[in-house]
């Protein structure tokens, strides 16, 4: 992979891996407001590539509404907003991990 025109070495390339699909997440999850089936589509979109690059449940829960900033938080969502989207990744979470088993 090249970040900034450099090829970099693996450590270097999986976390610009995963910047990018923490970016790629927020900016679904804003564009979604309101949207259910967007806000579906985002959540399972972040799953599927998250588990691609090989990051475990614990960290894509981290990464989705635990650290801070979060991409929940970074997508604008907060109070009871941000609790319905962390339920329905929640939801779905579950439903990926029993469905890729």
């Amino acid at each position: 992979m090249f970040f900034g025109g450099h090829s970099m070495p693996g450590d270097q390339r999986e976390n610009a891996e995963v910047v990018e699909l923490q970016a790629r997440a927020t900016s679904l999850l804003r564009a979604a407001h309101g949207r259910a089936d967007s806000l579906r589509t985002a959540i399972l979109s972040y799953l599927q590539e998250g588990y691609r690059l090989g990051l475990g449940p614990s960290e894509l829960t981290d990464y989705f509404c635990v650290s801070t900033p979060n991409i929940v938080e970074a997508a604008g969502y907060a109070d009871a907003a941000g609790d319905e989207v962390v339920a329905l990744f929640d939801e779905l979470h579950e439903q990926f991990r029993r469905n890729v088993r």
